[in-house]
């Protein structure tokens, strides 16, 4: 019986641990789509996710692919020099004409966008900056989705990827 629950909860560990490293997959995922590259990724059981660039492209190269074996396919046409593999489960991909893009964001912000923004590049969180502006944390965290709408980004990496080449 013992051995039985240790067994029972070292799975549910490994379980919540697969997880969270899944999570942080899907987060790197999508912070290299707003970088530029394609993302796919694929489990052992031959599920596909696809970053939103990804999509795109495969869009244009004819349809989204739903095994690896068709994305490999797919991505056939592009530069070997365009497309990187980390073992069995990560594609990465670039080089395809990103003609339909959404044109880079002209950046129209508050003085208080500009401040948060500031901050958010410093490597503060929202309760953080609340304490220093004196303000509800709510407020700075209106303050960011205006930010993600204004610069078209998802999350705060974006929003500091996509204004490192803009602002100083």
């Amino acid at each position: 019986m013992i051995h039985g629950d240790f067994l029972a909860l070292l799975d549910e560990k490994l379980r919540l641990r697969n997880e969270r490293l899944i999570e942080k997959l899907l987060a790197w995922g999508e912070l290299l789509d707003e970088a530029g590259w394609s993302v796919a990724m694929s489990d052992a059981g031959g599920d596909l996710w696809l970053s939103e660039r990804a999509k795109r492209d495969l869009q244009r190269l004819g349809g989204v692919p739903e095994t690896r074996a068709g994305l490999l396919r797919a991505l056939g046409g592009i530069s070997a020099d365009s497309v990187h593999q980390k073992g069995e489960g990560i594609i990465v991909w670039s080089g395809i004409s990103q003609t339909n893009e959404t044109p880079e964001p002209v950046l129209d912000l508050t003085r208080r966008e500009a401040e948060v923004l500031s901050w958010l590049r410093e490597g503060k969180t929202s309760p953080e900056i609340a304490i220093i502006f004196g303000c509800a944390t709510r407020t700075v965290e209106k303050h960011l989705a205006n930010l993600y709408r204004k610069i078209g980004a998802r999350n705060r990496a974006a929003v500091i990827l996509k204004t490192s080449t803009l602002i100083n």
